[in-house]
């Protein structure tokens, strides 16, 4: 091999390894001293329970961070602050029911965070979070029962919304019309049972109605539809299924 092409090989190696930190499994229960040069940290099945302020401050170039399968039960206001160049996160699959809404108002790049397999729900006073550059919000396996007009008001770049299996069957009236850039929504497997169009500042191009009341009131029952068809389902203003 070149020599200079054998040292662009180990030098791609090396940055390689100092950028992602792989900690998945290690029965750790606190995050270790930040690094500058991680990119990527994986910290994945682990036993970390708190998120508490500035927990990840010495990681301030951090893209991308994985904590799924942990014991996080609540995420602090500044918990994420000074990561601005964080891109997404998993928090998946921990102990998670309250979120402040302010967690992710700093990390200006945030576009990703997976919040799947937690016991989250609504307050019906306040929005569930605010962030002005998150597109893809997965909330699916939580216990959401309500959707209320303020819980999305806050995520005006949101994309693509996953909030299937959970106990979902009030939605109210404005519930997705601070959405306008809306694109896939999934309902499935809840027991969503009204739609209309004014729920929606945009209409989603795809919609995922399995195993919902709504999705069995049709012969064959309704699954994902997408575009014109969607369109014509929330057309049927203050449509009921019983």
């Amino acid at each position: 091999m070149d020599l200079a092409l054998f040292y662009v090989v180990l030098f791609a190696v090396i940055f390689y390894v100092e950028s992602v930190a792989e900690m998945m499994g290690k029965s750790i229960v606190a995050v270790p001293p930040g690094n500058l040069t991680v990119i990527d940290l994986n910290l994945a099945y682990n036993q970390v329970r708190h998120l508490p302020s500035f927990y990840f401050r010495g990681y301030r170039n951090l893209e991308k961070l994985e904590m799924g399968h942990n014991l996080v039960a609540a995420v602090d206001a500044v918990a994420f602050k000074g990561l601005n160049r964080l891109r997404s996160i998993d928090l998946s699959g921990n102990n998670v029911s309250r979120v402040d809404s302010r967690a992710f108002r700093y990390n200006v790049r945030l576009t990703k965070l997976d919040l799947s397999d937690n016991v989250l729900s609504f307050d019906p006073e306040k929005p569930f979070l605010r962030s002005a550059s998150l597109e893809t919000l997965v909330l699916s396996g939580n216990r959401i029962s309500h959707v209320f007009d303020i819980s999305f008001a806050r995520l005006p770049g949101l994309r693509h919304l996953m909030m299937d299996h959970n106990v979902l069957y009030y939605v109210s009236a404005n519930s997705f019309r601070p959405l306008g850039r809306l694109q896939y929504l999934s309902l499935a497997d809840t027991g969503v049972y009204k739609l209309n169009g004014a729920m929606f500042g945009a209409v989603p191009r795809v919609l995922d109605l399995t195993d919902t009341p709504v999705a069995k009131t049709f012969d064959p029952p309704l699954r994902k539809i997408r575009d014109r068809a969607v369109g014509r389902l929330l057309a049927i203003d203050d449509m009921v299924w019983t």
